[in-house]
């Protein structure tokens, strides 16, 4: 075994393409390229190759300078990670690491996987979040997932939403016009916590955005009242799966973000995804209330 590292960007957009499974959002170069900034990262591609020197294997990371550490290339929004070899490498692998290096939103069936074969590193994994979705080849219409609600919970639920209607409120298509109106409700909710507070991570997101509203996989929901948007979740369409990326809503109306939530669901199933992926969160986060399956997500942390 062989290994080598690619830094030269054009060079490393032809080794994601060639080995990327292209079946996510994240394995997307132009997704995932959207938050690469020469000033803050430095691309670290590193490459197996067998011993006639072909190429047989790629894990692609940055160095976050930031950081100070290793990531997967792309970072931001990105998740449920795999590698991009043959597991049976991967001892090998770990011994070529750079360092420090950590891993975030690993699948958990792919590092299950790995530690079953090699125990000895088992430590090195640490789940600590988990990825939330509706399989929607199991609950194949918004009737059936509300149905999964016990009957107080349902009964609440729709009581809450119903109050709303006094409301006259429309839900509509929004566009990438409402960011600024998303970022507003971000920071009244979370106030100096807040990443949006930060001009860096805001470009970010908004680049990342940007970048799918090219592709047409943006899906912007809104949710006016009185002709004002008082709400906005944007979400991803991309290979039958509907990504819900981020959202916030005016604090003045009670309940609000539950309509928004259902709204969204309702989307996913309109346009006929087969997963409506919430993406991570930890066991705390306000998707444990939603009747949504998981996933087991690792962090992998190597310091020396």
């Amino acid at each position: 075994m062989n290994f080598r590292v690619e830094q030269n960007l054009t060079k490393c957009k032809l080794l994601w393409d060639n080995y990327t499974p292209n079946l996510l959002l994240w394995h997307d170069w132009d997704v995932i390229s959207s938050f690469y900034d020469s000033k803050r990262y430095d691309p670290y591609f590193l490459i197996l190759e067998d011993d006639s020197k072909k190429d047989i294997g790629l894990l692609p990371l940055w160095f976050n300078q930031e950081k100070k550490s290793y990531r997967f290339f792309g970072e931001g929004y990105q998740e449920n990670n795999v590698f991009w070899f043959d597991l049976n490498y991967f001892q090998e692998v770990f011994e070529k690491f750079p360092l420090p290096l950590t891993l975030h939103d690993l699948n958990g069936k792919c590092v299950e996987a790995i530690t079953q074969k090699y125990p000895n590193l088992k430590d090195f994994f640490k789940q600590i979040d988990f990825r939330y979705f509706i399989d929607c080849q199991k609950t194949s219409s918004l009737e059936i997932y509300l149905n999964s609600f016990n009957k107080k919970h349902r009964k609440n639920l729709l009581y809450d939403l119903r109050n709303l209607e006094k409301l006259n409120y429309t839900v509509n298509q929004g566009n990438l016009e409402n960011f600024n109106e998303f970022v507003k409700f971000n920071v009244a909710r979370f106030g100096e916590e807040s990443d949006f507070n930060d001009p860096i991570f805001a470009g970010d997101v908004l680049n990342f955005f940007n970048v799918l509203d090219l592709k047409k996989l943006l899906y912007p929901i809104t949710v006016l009242i009185d002709g004002k948007v008082e709400a906005v979740e944007f979400c991803a369409f991309h290979n039958n799966i509907f990504y819900v990326l981020n959202g916030g809503y005016n604090l003045t109306y009670r309940n609000l973000g539950k309509l928004l939530i259902l709204e969204t669901i309702k989307k996913g199933f309109e346009l006929g995804a087969i997963q409506i992926d919430f993406l991570t969160g930890d066991a705390k986060c306000w998707k444990n209330l939603w009747n949504f399956e998981s996933e087991a997500y690792y962090t992998f942390k190597k310091e020396n």
